[in-house]
């Protein structure tokens, strides 16, 4: 199935984990590039200089650094990987954030911000995903969701700053469809960003209900609200998706909950 072949950035990553696995069941034969990867051991800065294969897919997922006086490397590592595919004349899916809609942007957001405009100057399909949420091989556990079920289960108290504040979420299955979704329906006419749409989140979430959940999940562990702190990070998707087979937020962290 060389017609099929798929490299992938950040292949283990937290969300690079679970989707290779997803990939090899349907067949494709990929191209793993990570840092933490036997086969292909690359950093992103290293991109420009990596041999890369004859493929027809590029699904970029990396981002590994998230300080904010290294914003560019990303942004840099994303340009660079967008024509390069464009030069193997194949396509090239960016994995975004819908942080990028925050009234008050982080670092992380800026740089995915910056890269995006990179990838649309490229050719380049670009998925903006809310706070993905659910277990994977590689787990992260600085992203909020997983930060407060951490803090839970670590015998910690659940800190939370700004509770009124909203953020979308998206089941990590959710993600991986979406992208098997883009890889089997083929290019469209025109690829370009599309903000917002019901493929990017399932759930908004307040943080003192997150929180709560957590709590109850995990009985033992107490919360505190700290309502004088703001949270600039306070937006939420305008429309949702229908979570597959009705899965529920309070299962999704459930199963969080297990992998902790």
């Amino acid at each position: 199935m060389d017609e099929h072949d798929i490299v992938v950035t950040g292949s283990e990553g937290y969300l690079g984990s679970a989707l290779i696995p997803v990939l090899k069941a349907k067949g494709y034969r990929i191209c793993r590039i990570d840092t933490r990867t036997a086969d292909n051991p690359c950093d992103a800065h290293e991109y420009s200089s990596f041999r890369w294969p004859e493929t027809t897919r590029v699904i970029h997922l990396a981002w590994p650094r998230l300080e904010s006086s290294l914003i560019d490397d990303n942004a840099r590592a994303a340009l660079t990987t967008a024509r390069l595919a464009r030069q193997l004349g194949t396509r090239m899916l960016f994995a975004s954030s819908m942080s990028t809609q925050a009234s008050e942007l982080s670092a992380y957001a800026e740089g995915k911000l910056l890269a995006e405009s990179a990838v649309r100057q490229a050719g380049g399909a670009i998925l903006r995903f809310a706070t993905l949420v659910g277990p994977s091989p590689a787990m992260r556990w600085d992203t909020l969701a997983h930060r407060f079920v951490r803090d839970a289960k670590a015998g910690r108290t659940v800190k939370v700053y700004g509770p009124s504040a909203w953020r979308p979420f998206l089941s990590i299955h959710a993600a991986i469809h979406r992208i098997v979704q883009w890889l089997e329906r083929g290019p469209p006419p025109k690829l370009q960003l599309v903000p917002f749409t019901p493929m990017m989140a399932e759930w908004n979430v307040q943080k003192e209900q997150l929180a709560r959940d957590v709590v109850e999940l995990v009985p033992s562990a107490t919360v505190e609200l700290y309502d004088e702190i703001t949270d600039p990070r306070d937006y939420q998707a305008s429309r949702l998706m229908q979570p597959k087979c009705g899965l529920q937020f309070r299962d999704l962290l459930r199963s969080v909950v297990e992998a902790a």
